[in-house]
């Protein structure tokens, strides 16, 4: 028989022979029964296909193979669109397959696994292996044969009898049906159509020819001539265009300028490039010659200008024959030229006017410097233009030069010029420097002059003629003077009598702490001058630490005028400080009260903890949130001294445990079971375990046995920290009553009774108002279906008496769990044998 293999309550489920003894009590007496059971496996399949899909005329070649000896396979077919395939059997299929017309087939070959091993016969699932048959495509190109000049393209196009295909022209690596060449030579172009992996070739030709080629003449004429043009071919019997639009060998042409003309040739569709002919005509030439405006004396060029160079020329009076000519008359004078060009010729004339030179004046001047003068120029000829050297273009012009200086002129009038030119002298203006004089609040103090140069006058503002002037200011005072040297002033000058004021300086009292020092600092009315303090120091500020109160004294000195300070220097005492805290340990979190029993009316309090956290108070309440040991620190400011101290791990708290477990199983499904508690609490020393069924634990990963268990049952656990700090967690331990199925995988409907109905097996914990049971054949047609999980198949066809024939089915069953309304599906095979 097949495995596994059932009798009488047991189960074989290895192959070979083995033995089982049924032994039973029937009213005392006992018999004794003993089977010899040979188990033979189920035979399995296995198949390497070289190609599952292939080209009309290749051969389908399939090899089987199995994990157990002995196996051999047969196989059945079917065909679509296609012949060949022939039903056999052994371990190879290799058979040459045809399509039977131009669409694409397959073949199908249902292989079945058979293992003899007499006194049975053992046959396994059947394998279904399918091959695509695609046919051979055919193809069409057009033109075959066709025929161009070099240079021109072709277009060559194929044609498949199928779309959907994939084209390939060997010599252009192109993958497009149609394609467009220009070959230089005569080519055969290859093209392979593919389709479905089936190809076929084909080819096209495209024969090249030489380019027909076009000459055309040119010609020189003169201007109101004509000209006949002719084009010559290489190759006759094709058509003639000219850019003139005729359509004739010959055209007749008269341009009366310089043109161009282009034909083309076109034969068989070919076109050449245009050849180009050019007409040249030679025009009668003109002349024009420049006028010049001369100054008496001056020398005038005059120029012929052609409309066309190349010719000769003729000049009347003088009978030159430059193109240029360079004249200087004394009167105004015309000059007449003939130019000739290719026997043609052309007249023209210029004019050459005469103007005289002016004569012009200007009169010398002298000034004090700064001063200005006007220099006026005169000419004979009046009417002309005057431009300056400092490009001033008015007949006169003011000046200030600040040195001797000469100014000139020049004027124009009908574009002859003439120079003039004046002499300014400058005498300079007198300059004075001072000895100035500083002097402190009620002092005299004396101005000196240094005059430049020597030899003037002074007068200040008092009309005092000395030089030098005295006087007693109560503030800096400016003192105004006037220098005068050959007629010439200074500008008023400035003298200073400088008084500095006695600066004030004055310094505050300071109250410091006992053992800190202090920095003096010397406010000044003015700043700049010098300091001394009565240590010898000479800074602006002095840093002392004195023991008792101290009078300190500074002298400031600013520009020899000094002014002194004193200032007191407090000394006190610190205040005393110590800690009281309400509690000194606990469990986190946990809120003392921090005192300061020595604190006096008007101190500050300010306590630190290790943490970072700070409280304000000399009675302040803080929370500490988190365990462990704190520095605890008091500061204490009574406006002038500050204290301070620190009280090390003052404190020290637990964090509160976390409790945590997992069990393991985490559903019971049994009830009576044992149960491992796996204990994840951090923090925690000490255990109490509640097991929920009134049993208790103190160890850290307990087990516990569960008995007569129809529920779910909650488990407690409370963890205990060394500062008895607690916590507690709870887990529901689901009880879940699974269900048991028993399902056969072979049934023997032959008439005796046992084992005739293929019925799975439920013990407990599904709902039989949700089962179906249904029965598939190998083409997957239903052939049974149950919704009552009582009845189950017995070998025919639903709602038909007819047998099915021995071999393997597919059984799926769904059905819903009792406990949680989950639905789940079962899918397996069962063996019918008869």
């Amino acid at each position: 028989t097949e495995l596994p293999f059932d009798w009488n309550g047991l189960t074989f489920s290895a192959a070979g022979s083995q033995t089982a003894t049924l032994s039973g009590v029937v009213t005392g007496c006992d018999s004794l029964a003993t089977l010899n059971v040979t188990v033979n496996p189920t035979p399995d399949i296995f198949f390497t296909l070289s190609a599952s899909e292939i080209c009309s005329g290749d051969a389908v070649d399939i090899s089987f193979n199995s994990t157990f000896t002995n196996t051999i396979f047969s196989w059945t077919v079917s065909e679509n669109q296609v012949n060949g395939a022939t039903p056999g059997n052994g371990n190879q299929i290799n058979e040459v397959i045809n399509t039977t017309n131009n669409v694409p087939g397959s073949v199908s070959y249902i292989v079945t696994p058979v293992l003899n091993s007499p006194p049975t016969t053992c046959i396994g699932t059947p394998v279904t292996v399918t091959v695509i048959v695609n046919p051979i495509p055919t193809i069409d190109i057009a033109p075959p044969t066709q025929t161009i000049y070099a240079g021109q393209s072709a277009t060559i196009t194929s044609i498949g009898d199928a779309p959907g295909g994939t084209y390939f022209w060997t010599q252009t690596n192109d993958f497009t049906a149609d394609i467009t060449v220009s070959p230089p030579i005569t080519t055969t172009y290859d093209v392979s159509y593919t389709l479905n992996g089936c190809s076929v070739d084909t080819s096209a030709i495209v024969i090249v020819e030489a380019q027909p080629t076009l000459n055309s003449n040119s010609e020189v004429i003169c201007s109101g001539d004509c000209v006949w043009l002719t084009a010559t071919p290489s190759e006759t019997g094709g058509d003639y265009l000219w850019s003139t639009g005729e359509t004739t060998q010959m055209i007749e042409v008269c341009p009366t300028t310089n043109s161009v003309y282009t034909v083309t040739y076109t034969i068989n569709g070919f076109t050449t490039p245009a050849s180009i002919s050019t007409v040249t005509v030679n025009p009668t030439p003109l002349v024009e010659v420049n006028n010049e405006t001369i100054c008496d004396g001056n020398v005038a060029n005059l120029t012929a200008t052609p409309s066309i160079g190349g010719g000769t020329f003729l000049w009347n009076p003088g009978g030159e024959t430059s193109q240029t000519i360079s004249v200087s008359p004394n009167t105004t004078t015309t000059y007449n030229v003939i130019y000739t060009l290719n026997g043609c010729e052309a007249s023209g004339s210029g004019d050459v006017t005469v103007n005289p030179v002016p004569n012009v004046l200007i009169g010398d001047e002298t000034i004090c410097e700064g001063e200005s003068v006007t220099l006026t120029a005169t000419p004979d000829i009046i009417g002309g233009d005057f431009i300056w050297s400092n490009n001033n273009t008015n007949s006169s012009i003011t000046v200030s030069p600040s040195v001797n200086s000469t100014y000139s002129v020049l004027y124009s009038i009908n574009g002859c010029q003439n120079t003039a030119s004046a002499n300014v002298n400058v005498n300079v203006i007198p300059t004075l420097s001072f000895i100035n004089d500083t002097i402190c609040e009620g002092e005299s103090g004396t101005i000196n002059t240094i005059p430049s140069p020597a030899g003037g006058t002074f007068v200040w503002e008092d009309n005092s003629t000395l030089d030098s002037f005295t006087d007693s200011p109560l503030i800096t005072t400016d003192y105004e003077v006037v220098y005068t040297l050959n007629s010439c002033s200074s500008l008023p000058q400035i003298g200073t009598i400088v008084v500095n004021p006695v600066p004030v300086v004055s310094v505050s009292d300071v109250l410091i702490c006992e053992g800190e020092s202090t920095t003096l600092i010397a406010d000044v009315s003015l700043a700049g001058g010098n300091y001394l303090w009565n240590d010898g120091s000479t800074l602006p500020s002095l840093t002392i630490s004195p023991l008792v109160s101290t009078t300190y004294d500074v002298e400031y000195n600013l520009d020899g005028c000094i002014g002194t300070s004193s200032a007191l220097v407090s000394v006190q005492s610190p205040e005393p400080l110590d800690i009281n805290i309400s509690d000194t340990a606990g469990c986190a979190p946990l809120t003392v009260t921090f005192t300061n029993p020595l604190a006096t009316t008007g101190s500050d309090c300010i306590w630190n903890v290790n943490n970072g956290d700070e409280v304000s108070g000399c009675t302040a309440t803080y929370t500490f949130e988190n365990g462990g040991c704190y520095d605890l620190s008091l500061t204490v400011n009574d406006g002038v001294c500050i204290s301070n101290t620190t009280e090390y791990n003052i404190i020290c708290l637990d964090d509160p445990p976390i409790a945590s477990f997992v069990v393991v199983p985490p559903v019971l499904n049994e009830n009576s079971q044992w149960v491992q508690m796996n204990n994840n609490s951090a923090g925690a020393v000490d255990y109490l375990w509640n097991f929920g069924d009134g049993d208790t634990s103190t160890l850290i990963n307990p087990q516990h046995l569960y008995v007569d268990v129809e529920s779910g049952i909650n488990i407690g656990l409370i963890a205990y920290s060394v500062q008895g700090c607690s916590d507690t967690a709870q887990l529901l331990l689901d009880y879940q009553d699974e269900p048991i199925i028993y399902i056969p995988n072979t049934f023997t409907p032959d008439g005796d009774q046992h084992n005739h109905v293929f019925l799975p097996v439920f013990t407990s914990g599904y709902d039989p108002y949700n089962y179906n049971l249904m029965i598939f054949d190998r083409w997957g047609e239903v052939i049974f279906e149950s919704r009552d999980a009582t009845i189950g198949w017995d070998g025919t066809y639903s709602g038909d008496a007819r047998n099915v024939q021995d071999g393997v089915y597919t059984y799926k069953i769904v059905y819903k769990v009792k406990k949680t309304d989950e639905r789940r599906l079962i899918v397996g095979h069962v063996t019918l044998i008869r």
